[in-house]
């Protein structure tokens, strides 16, 4: 394909749910495929049968209230429709597949707004729905009247032909140890449970899976823009999706209006560079926290010094790793606590709830009362990883490794992954080695990868990218990066969020992107915007509900 470039390296959104996807690896994996898929005329490959309105020019889309469960209560409601796209772009008689479309629902008789705007919270693997109803709500009121703001599930994700990877869990539950893989025991299970991840995603999905990429879903949304009859677009891509939208700008420069990258990766690390990468940031990030928890000791109790709180989550999870606890009915292990933990390294919006989970799990420990708030956050605790969008609890991981596996540059054996491991056990032993570990299915993938080229190509805007300082999850030097590789201007937050436009309360943000959207302007070189103030934890005896845009943004941090 054009601009792809191919052959796995021999040699060298979301290891949170890494921890959760190797519970889930039970012997035997099952043989059915993708039923969404048509089967092909017997003595042919299993390929969905050819349909004519899978040619780039699209029918429009027909726009229908959404089901019921699609969407958030309190947040604007969406309509559905759908398109249907090429299973493969390079051989569109292989067949085609519905891809799922939102859109905010307008009171009758309003007009729709005149441009399109596609958003994609990252992953990859990020179903559209809850963040096109989030932002169709946040974003300042002049964007949304020239912008209608359309989210696509990607092909195999939420209600795009969803892939799925593993076989449904059976049993009760059961705590999820320690996530370091500090013991040789501990390794052989994690390279055993990649293996199975990536065997399971083509016996289980094999007719889908091989199209799984940035590359074929790049595609997509042009075919998705055809068929709303726009002649451009705009996109607005978090983490992830910030590559997939690079490489369609890419593919189609003309056919953009604006690009905003905001928290970007850097195309140079996808594969197994993106997640060593990651190693010392979340580190970093996990010591910014217990600074802050420090300042609130007469609220959380975790310790008043950095170091004491470091101190009492270690005890915590060396504890949980010796004896699990139980909450609510459900044993939670030291992989359930590190995974909270891993989760709030994305926003400062999750520090309280993450810092009131590891006192509940201290206060288990030692017999002390728990606080109401922190009896709150133990809902946390069991399944931490387990927030995953319809239509199955295995799908967000499953799309996140069928594209990462097949996008990026991967060692072929578990030997170099482990070795990045021992490497941060060294420098960042608590939440960095958990990172250097995600990439382990990817060492059993079959196929060669088809690596998602970024270049700066005439004809289309200068994109806007957006990166804060102290972020781990695309940490700041992914940032200049990504501007550096697509010719884009970058603008630099402060603190350590990951992702801003429309989601993290951040008013200088916000204005920047808005000025850029409606307008072009770009900020000056150099250009920097405070960060969210961070949060202030609530009282030990409260225990408040959020509001429907606080629990939307935090189920979509949740889900990386």
């Amino acid at each position: 394909m054009t601009g792809a470039a191919t052959g796995r390296t021999s040699g060298g959104s979301g290891p949170a749910r890494w921890a959760r996807l190797r519970r889930g690896l039970v012997a035997g994996v099952g043989t059915a495929l993708a039923a969404a898929l048509v089967p092909a005329p017997a003595g042919a490959a299993p390929v969905p049968a050819p349909r004519a309105e899978a040619a780039a020019e699209a029918p429009p889309p027909a726009w229908e209230p959404c089901p019921e469960g699609v969407g958030q209560e309190g947040l604007p409601p969406l309509e559905c429709s759908s398109v249907a796209v090429p299973l493969d772009h390079g051989d569109p008689a292989r067949g085609s597949i519905d891809l799922a479309l939102y859109r905010a629902a307008l009171p009758a008789g309003a007009p729709r707004p005149p441009r399109v705007l596609f958003v994609n919270s990252g992953g990859p693997g990020g179903e559209a729905s809850l963040l096109t109803s989030l932002v169709s709500a946040t974003y300042p009121a002049p964007v949304r009247a020239r912008y209608d703001v359309v989210g696509v599930d990607p092909r195999g994700v939420g209600r795009s032909v969803p892939v799925s990877c593993l076989p449904p869990v059976t049993g009760g539950p059961v705590p999820t140890p320690d996530q370091r893989l500090v013991t040789p025991a501990q390794r052989r299970a994690a390279v055993a449970a990649g293996a199975a991840v990536a065997a399971g995603c083509f016996a289980r999905s094999g007719d889908l899976v091989p199209y799984l990429s940035t590359e074929q879903t790049a595609r997509d949304f042009d075919v998705v823009r055809a068929a709303l009859g726009q002649r451009t677009a705009a996109f607005v891509g978090y983490s992830y999706g910030t590559l997939l939208f690079a490489r369609y700008a890419t593919l189609f420069p003309t056919r953009v209006e604006r690009l905003v990258l905001d928290s970007a990766v850097d195309p140079a690390t996808w594969g197994q560079r993106f997640f060593a990468e990651r190693v010392q940031p979340f580190e970093d990030r996990l010591v910014d926290w217990a600074g802050w928890a420090a300042r609130y000791d007469d609220r959380l109790g975790l310790g008043a010094q950095r170091w004491r709180v470091l101190r009492t989550y270690d005890a915590a999870v060396a504890g949980l790793a010796r004896r699990p606890v139980v909450v609510d009915g459900t044993p939670v292990g030291a992989g359930d606590l590190q995974g909270v933990l891993g989760q709030a390294m994305y926003s400062d919006a999750l520090w309280p709830a993450a810092a009131q989970a590891l006192g509940l799990v201290r206060a288990l420990q030692t017999g002390a009362a728990a606080s109401a708030a922190q009896r709150a956050a133990g809902a946390l605790l069991p399944g931490a990883a387990a927030a995953l969008p319809t239509p199955g609890p295995d799908n967000q991981p499953s799309a996140l490794y069928s594209v990462l596996c097949n996008d990026g540059a991967f060692p072929d054996r578990p030997g170099p992954v482990l070795r990045d491991v021992d490497r941060a056990l060294r420098t960042a032993p608590r939440l960095g080695a958990i990172q250097a570990s995600a990439g382990l299915p990817c060492v059993s993938w079959p196929l060669d990868p088809v690596r998602p080229v970024v270049r700066d190509v005439p004809g289309g805007p200068v994109p806007l990218v957006v990166q804060a300082r102290r972020e781990a999850v695309t940490p700041y030097p992914m940032g200049p990066a990504m501007a550096a590789a697509t010719g884009g201007r970058l603008l630099t937050v402060t603190g350590g969020n990951h992702t801003h436009v429309g989601l993290a309360l951040e008013p200088c943000t916000d204005r920047v992107v808005t000025a850029y959207l409606l307008r072009g302007r770009l900020p000056r070189e150099g250009a920097v915007c405070g960060g969210a103030p961070l949060p202030v934890p609530p009282a030990p005896t409260a225990a408040t509900a959020p509001s429907p845009v606080e629990a939307a943004r935090s189920a979509l941090l949740r889900r990386g």
